[in-house]
């Protein structure tokens, strides 16, 4: 039992894809970077529901799930650079309020899944936290979460931070 044990813990080290968080504007391309890869391997984006009812993996879950647990769709594929991350220019669809993503890599002959994430697919131009930026700025340029006005926690709303010239993502800045 012991020399079974050695063997599967000496065994080949697989990467383990990650997939971040990430939010969608209606009708804009949005970067999608998954890391933790084997460099070289080939790796897919699926999403679900794609035009399905309920999420398969419930949203407290998601960051938890290892699968999808339910139909879904190759958005797109591509080979992990040298650095083991693979990047994916999404665009989703208008009729979708959210969508699951995860990542799956091909390596060595076994499939190796991400993390399952719920990415929200917000309206441009509204402004759910308050902060005086509009989703569109929030996740296209500042890159801050259009669900909480003072993303670094510093004290300051991220709209105010911008203005001033400021970091909306460094608390040392507010």
């Amino acid at each position: 039992m012991r020399a079974l044990l050695l063997l599967l813990l000496s065994g080949p080290a697989w990467a383990v894809p990650q997939l971040p968080e990430v939010a969608f504007i209606q009708g804009q391309p949005t970067n999608v970077v998954v890391s933790g890869l084997n460099p070289g391997a080939p790796v897919g984006l699926v999403a679900s529901p794609w035009d399905f009812g309920a999420p398969y993996c419930p949203r407290p879950m998601a960051p938890h799930c290892t699968d999808l647990l339910g139909p879904g769709r190759i958005l797109a594929v591509a080979t992990a650079d040298a650095g083991g991350r693979a990047t994916f220019r999404i665009t989703a669809p208008p009729q979708l309020t959210e969508m699951q993503l995860q990542a799956v890599e091909a390596s060595q002959g076994r499939f190796l899944l991400s993390n399952v994430r719920t990415a929200p697919v917000l309206v441009g131009r509204a402004d759910p936290d308050g902060d005086q930026l509009t989703n569109a700025e929030e996740v296209l340029v500042h890159s801050t979460n259009p669900f909480d006005a003072d993303t670094d926690g510093g004290g300051t709303p991220d709209g105010v931070e911008v203005r001033r010239g400021g970091a909306p993502l460094d608390p040392a800045d507010d």
